[in-house]
């Protein structure tokens, strides 16, 4: 099991050096870190408390453990003197955003620890900022917090690492499936008196069903669009590459299959995908 510190050396610090801010980060084992000086130069860190809110963990059987832990990560943050003509201060805006950007880029948890490789998911929560208040050690003073949730098994597959191409564009996607189907011939035991069947595959098909987010910007999700209204026409074969992280599971032609497009409210239109394979008519039965 991954403990708090090691989240907080393996995951929150390396995401965090990306800023190239002085962030720094303990736990309830750590302490406040004061500034800096080196010659004629002062760092003033801006110091975050990592701390477990919630926690879950799950025994799946066969040895494997699911864990789910909901943390906070606050930060003490120094308001400065140097507001812009809007009257906002520069250095909270900094930190904000550095602090919305670095994880929102960063949703995949990866760690070796100990010679096991973890591998999850990470949510997360825009920072929130409490009221501004004269505060030990840093005065004048906000303090920005935001929730990240983390999700992992040990050696597990992340659905991140799964990457589906239409015609060289990647599919952005919210939801996938990879299914095979069969069509079976039964054949009733003579001995049965239960009505127990063995079967036979005739054969099998295979189907990719996906749920994408419309974009205007996306040539497939055009395609999609014009499929479903009944623009183009069905059996339009398309070039489909599957891969888990760098290996190319499969390449194959396919075409689009049942399709929908969903919306309600406000909410963006999600389109409900099925692709399987294709044949061209002039070589169907031999």
């Amino acid at each position: 099991m991954i403990t708090l510190d090691q989240l907080k050396d393996d995951y929150i610090t390396p995401v965090l050096q990306k800023t190239e801010l002085p962030f720094i980060v303990f736990t309830d084992e750590g302490d406040w870190e004061n500034a800096y000086r080196r010659k004629n130069t002062v760092t003033e860190y801006i110091n975050g408390l990592f701390k477990l809110k919630q926690s879950e963990i799950q025994n799946l059987g066969g040895g494997v453990i699911a864990y789910a832990l909901v943390t906070s990560l606050s930060f003490l943050v120094p308001c400065g003197d140097d507001p812009d003509h809007r009257g906002e201060l520069q250095f909270v805006k900094t930190i904000r955003d550095a602090l919305s950007s670095a994880f929102s880029n960063n949703t995949k948890l990866s760690v070796t620890i100990d010679g096991k490789e973890y591998v999850g998911g990470v949510s997360y929560s825009l920072p929130v900022p409490d009221l501004r208040a004269l505060r030990p050690f840093a005065a004048d003073s906000l303090i920005y917090t935001c929730s990240i949730a983390f999700s992992y098994l040990e050696n597990a597959v992340n659905s991140s690492d799964v990457t589906i191409t239409v015609d060289g564009e990647t599919i952005a996607y919210t939801r996938f499936s990879f299914g095979r189907a069969v069509s079976p011939s039964a054949d009733l035991f003579a001995e049965s008196t239960n009505g127990e069947a063995t079967v036979y595959a005739e054969n099998s098909t295979f189907s990719i069903d996906l749920e994408s987010p419309a974009s205007s910007v996306s040539a497939f999700s055009a395609a999609v669009l014009s499929y479903i209204m009944g623009v183009t026409a069905v059996n339009v074969p398309r070039m489909v590459s599957v891969k888990l992280g760098e290996t190319d599971i499969r390449t194959m032609t396919m075409i689009l299959g049942e399709c929908s497009a969903h919306g309600e409210s406000v909410s963006n239109v999600v389109y409900k995908i099925a692709l399987i394979p294709y044949v061209a008519g002039e070589t169907m039965g031999g």
